[in-house]
């Protein structure tokens, strides 16, 4: 299975996407060697992987590193560089 999302947690053990078909789970094993720390909240991420979906829960167990693509990162958000006030009268 290949999926495409937006990350919106990412912790050592894994990371949670928001997909077209939901929310999805990316649990991340220490046998795997991907620090899930690489990806941020916002991300959109590509998956592939065994996807499983027991018990409720939406689940893609990628099976090596490479599985996870960071397809980009999210816009700054434009900063408004304020001015101050003219005191002239």
């Amino acid at each position: 299975t290949r999926l495409e999302g937006t990350v919106t947690d990412s912790k050592a053990s894994g990371i949670t996407l928001e997909s077209q078909i939901g929310e999805v789970m990316i649990p991340i094993k220490a046998i795997l060697g991907y620090r899930a720390q690489r990806v941020r909240v916002g991300d959109t991420i590509e998956v592939s992987g065994i996807f499983d979906g027991r018990n409720g829960t939406w689940k893609i167990q990628p099976a090596r590193a490479s599985d996870i693509v960071i397809v980009r990162h999210p816009e700054p958000s434009a900063q408004t560089v304020g001015s101050s006030p003219s005191n002239a009268k």
